[in-house]
């Protein structure tokens, strides 16, 4: 009998030591956020990347009432940032701009420094689009052009990107295996060295995400897009899923957490962007960036979407043969 009361009293100072601590949990997650977050943004300062990366700071900072600071983490096709926030504790003060690197990276390396469960997705930002550009004094003045010249003589065509591995790399490479032919790679540091070049007659064109404001202003022609569906800001200009059915390589970001991140933490976010989203002031920026927003209706269904680029990329990359390690 004194064996069985000690059981139940101990049983009881437990339960008793649970709910004890179950407010407190629930403060610190009511109290977030209590102390300033950290967006890790995995490109350099200046760039395209790190203008949304600051966009989205901002506007999570004036919401929360808390300073989101920008970490600039450049490297190694976004994985040095990455892996940063992948194994970072996941207590809701540690974000990463993510993107379609994030899933792309896992079936260029062998061996990733972290998993792909290891980021959560909160909530999807934007589309980017890649323009396939040329010099206006170009020989080309179609992709029909292009593609003419290119059967005729294997390897005549160069087509710069901006980094091997990059989205811009990746879309040149799969249309070219879509449609037969074979064009000269010529990576670059970046979107605005390769446009440079363009411009100057380096190469014979160019698949970039920076173009639209140099195609607005004639600087250069514009014979693609690699998405699934014209850019509405240039909608002239032809998808590259006209010439080849179904073809899709959009440049897309957005935002993540490390794995266990709480979820109130993450819907609360996510809710953020959505509110961001369709504010009328940040449709002014987007359309000055040449960006598209993405609303979708839930953090599950980012998640399902970020799911269904690792089926997709890995079919179309897999005939490419194509490792960065």
């Amino acid at each position: 009998m004194n064996s069985f009361a000690s059981c139940f009293r101990a049983l009881c100072l437990w339960v008793t030591a649970v709910f004890v601590a179950l407010p407190g949990l629930a403060l610190a997650q009511s109290d977030w956020p209590s102390k300033p977050i950290t967006l890790v943004v995995p490109y350099p300062p200046g760039g395209a990347g790190d203008q949304m990366g600051r966009m989205f700071a901002r506007h999570l900072s004036e919401t929360v009432k808390q300073p989101v600071i920008v970490d600039n983490r450049p490297g190694a096709g976004t994985i040095i940032g990455s892996q940063m926030v992948a194994k970072a504790k996941p207590d809701g003060y540690t974000f990463l701009l993510g993107g379609a690197s994030n899933v792309i990276n896992h079936f260029l390396y062998s061996k990733m420094p972290y998993g792909r469960n290891d980021l959560l997705p909160v909530a999807q930002l934007i589309n980017r689009t890649n323009f396939l550009v040329v010099n206006p004094n170009s020989k080309f003045k179609s992709l029909a052009d292009v593609l003419a010249q290119a059967k005729a003589q294997p390897r005549s065509v160069s087509c710069a990107n901006y980094g091997l591995g990059t989205n811009g790399h990746l879309a040149c490479a799969a249309f070219a295996k879509a449609v037969g032919v074979e064009f000269v790679d010529v990576p670059y540091r970046g979107g605005m060295a390769a446009i440079q070049d363009t411009l100057a007659g380096q190469v014979d064109m160019a698949m970039v995400v920076e173009a639209l404001p140099f195609i607005q202003e004639k600087r250069l022609v514009g014979l693609a897009v690699s998405t699934a569906e014209r850019n509405p800001y240039a909608p002239s200009i032809p998808a590259l899923s006209e010439t080849v059915p179904g073809f899709d390589v959009t440049p897309w970001q957005g935002i993540f957490a490390p794995a266990g991140t709480p979820a109130d933490i993450v819907d609360r976010v996510a809710a953020d962007i959505q509110k961001m989203l369709q504010e009328e002031s940040s449709k002014q920026q987007f359309k000055a960036m040449g960006v598209i927003p993405v609303l979708r209706p839930s953090q599950k269904d980012f998640a399902h979407y970020v799911d269904n680029e690792f089926v997709r990329w890995e079919k179309m990359l897999k005939p490419l043969n194509i490792r960065m390690d």
